[in-house]
């Protein structure tokens, strides 16, 4: 049997025995195609080895009539609400916090990056229909719903690579992009690269951002939550950093439209 999982493998799998939760067989992996089929129909995926631990929070999640019981409990104090305010809103079930919350902050703002993303994605087609940049940056966008989805369900959050590359792969690269690239270090972005390499460097700082809130929201001290959320973000960033090079260097990211640049 083949260690990588292709997504032919898991369409058959799951015609034939429909899942809401994809467990990855222990010495295997997903292929990004099998990746993408998995995020593409909103089913989390993780390692078999983390199956008591995750089945265990989805158990402990609240049942239905739970969830529309009338009152509400402030998460930091424990004050009953029969009814939610206005300037609260829900971080675990019923338990409410102000809309300022750290942890609510960092929703918002990783919805908002999202949001940069299917924008720039439409900007790209119109553009120059740039199929492979869409996918890429389609591969970008799963991994922050993947993210917002184990956040709120207080879940891990399995990734182990991007764009095909492993997380030691990405610091290297993004490090030394003459070596790998071509392009000189601390090239400054100009108007003169293009919308779409614009769209990107934008994109770059954004998820850099979403990364400064994640530490706001999950780090108190020498505690650390999510640090899993963290890391990704970190490589998130460096990872957008590669398809700009990619995007200089010419030879992956072309253009099938004319420019409207």
């Amino acid at each position: 049997m083949s260690k990588l999982i292709s997504v032919e493998e898991i369409r058959a799998e799951l015609e034939k025995n429909p899942k809401s939760v994809y467990y990855i067989p222990k010495g295997r992996i997903l292929s990004p195609s099998a990746r993408d089929y998995l995020n593409r129909n909103v089913i989390p995926f993780y390692s078999e080895a983390n199956r008591s631990e995750v089945n265990k929070a989805l158990n402990n999640m609240p049942k239905k009539q739970e969830q529309l019981s009338p009152h509400y409990v402030d998460y930091k104090t424990g004050t009953m609400h029969k009814t939610k305010p206005e300037a609260m809103t829900h971080i675990r079930e019923n338990k409410l916090v102000l809309k300022d919350d750290p942890v609510i902050v960092f929703r918002g703002k990783l919805d908002y990056t999202q949001a940069q993303i299917v924008f720039l994605q439409s900007m790209i087609y119109e553009c120059c229909g740039c199929e492979v940049l869409i996918r890429d940056l389609e591969e970008i966008l799963g991994i922050l719903r993947k993210i917002m989805q184990a956040e709120v369900l207080n879940l891990p959050c399995e990734i182990d690579t991007i764009l095909g590359l492993s997380f030691d792969e990405i610091r290297t690269q993004s490090h030394d992009p003459e070596k790998y690239f071509g392009i000189k270090v601390m090239t400054l972005p100009s108007y003169s690269m293009g919308s779409e390499f614009a769209g990107l460097n934008l994109l770059r700082t954004e998820i850099r951002q979403l990364e400064l809130v994640a530490v706001a929201a999950f780090c108190n001290g020498k505690k650390i939550e999510h640090a899993d959320i963290i890391k990704i973000l970190n490589r998130l960033s460096s990872a957008v950093h590669i398809m700009m090079c990619r995007y200089l260097k010419g030879d992956v990211y072309k253009h099938t439209k004319d420019a409207k640049i």
